[in-house]
C-alpha cells in the first residue's frame, strides 16, 4: 500500500517493516513524455464523452448544443478528465496481470479459462509469442524483496534455450537458463519502444534477495541469466507478429543506477517530512 510492501525477508523479525516499490522508486526519474500522454488521455476521453453526449441528446441548433454542453459540463465537472490518466493506467496494469496468466496457459497448452475483451486484440501476438519462443513458465508475478530495501512484483521467470547470453552484450551461446521477462503493453507497433527506468526496473529485481510466489513460498532469488522487455501490441494481419523482444543489460552497472534513483526518492521523503 502507497507504494511499499511488507518485509516477508525470513531472516529478520521485520516488525512491520515495509519495503519501498521498485517502480515508486523510479518515480523520481524523469518522464517528459508521461506530461504528453496525461494529456492525450484527458483529450480522448473528453472526446468520447462528447461524441456519446451528442449521441444521446436531441437538439435543434448550434446556440442549444453549446447551451446544453456547458451545463453537461458543469454538472459533470472536469475531474473526470483530469483524472483520465489514472483510469489508464490502472486499466493497463489490470491488461498486464491477464496477459501473464494467458502466456502462462499457453505456455503450457492450456486454454486460458477466461480472456477479458481488452486482451483480445493481443491475443493472436501472445498466441505466436508462445508458439515461437517456447518459454518454459518457472515463475510468474512473484514478489521480490531486498535486503536493501526494496521490492516488487516480477512478471515472470522463464527457462529458455539461449538465455545465458552475456548481459555484457555477446552472442548467445545456445545454452538454457533464467531469463526474467517484463510485459509492457502498447496500442501499436509505433508506441512499442523501451524506456530507461524499464532496465532500472529489470536490474532491481534480477539482484533481489528473497522471492515470494503465489503460494506463499518464499526461496532464495535463483540466479537470472538475461533480461528481456516484451513489447506487445495488436498485431494488424498475418504479417505482424505483434511482439518484439528486447533483451536489455540489467547488469551490476544498471542496479547501481537503480540504487541513485532509490537514495533521491528517500532522500524527498525526508525533505517532505521535514517539511511536515
Amino acid at each position: 500500500s502507497a507504494g511499499t510492501y511488507a518485509c516477508f525477508a525470513p531472516e529478520v523479525k521485520c516488525c512491520g517493516a515495509r519495503h519501498v516499490s521498485v517502480t515508486t522508486a523510479l518515480g523520481v526519474l524523469s518522464k517528459p513524455a508521461l506530461i504528453q500522454w496525461a494529456a492525450d488521455c484527458a483529450e480522448d476521453d473528453a472526446r468520447s464523452w462528447t461524441s456519446e453526449w451528442l449521441g444521446r441528446v436531441a437538439v435543434s441548433s448550434a446556440d442549444v448544443v453549446s447551451t446544453t454542453l456547458c451545463h453537461a459540463l458543469d454538472s459533470m465537472g472536469t475531474q473526470k478528465w483530469r483524472t483520465a490518466h489514472v483510469r489508464a493506467r490502472d486499466k493497463a496494469a489490470a491488461r498486464g496481470t491477464e496477459v501473464h496468466r494467458i502466456v502462462e496457459a499457453l505456455a503450457q497448452c492450456r486454454e486460458p479459462a477466461t480472456i477479458p475483451l481488452e486482451v483480445l486484440p493481443y491475443l493472436d501476438a501472445l498466441r505466436r509469442f508462445c508458439d515461437v519462443e517456447k518459454p518454459i513458465v518457472v515463475h510468474s508475478e512473484s514478489v521480490v524483496s531486498s535486503r536493501k530495501g526494496y521490492a516488487g512484483t516480477l512478471d515472470a521467470i522463464h527457462r529458455v534455450a539461449n538465455a545465458r547470453a552475456c548481459l555484457a552484450g555477446h552472442a548467445d551461446c545456445g545454452e538454457p537458463g533464467l531469463v526474467i521477462r517484463d510485459w509492457k503493453t502498447r496500442g501499436n507497433e509505433s508506441k512499442a519502444r523501451l524506456y530507461g527506468e524499464d532496465v532500472l526496473q529489470l536490474a532491481a529485481y534480477r539482484y533481489a534477495t528473497w522471492m515470494r510466489s503465489p503460494d506463499g513460498t518464499i526461496r532464495k532469488m535463483p540466479r537470472i541469466d538475461a533480461a528481456e522487455v516484451v513489447l506487445l501490441w495488436p498485431p494488424t494481419g498475418p504479417s505482424d507478429p505483434g511482439y518484439r523482444i528486447e533483451r536489455v543489460r540489467a547488469d551490476r552497472e544498471a542496479l547501481a543506477m537503480f540504487f541513485h534513483a532509490l537514495a533521491l526518492y528517500r532522500y524527498r521523503r525526508e525533505q517532505e517530512g521535514d517539511r511536515r
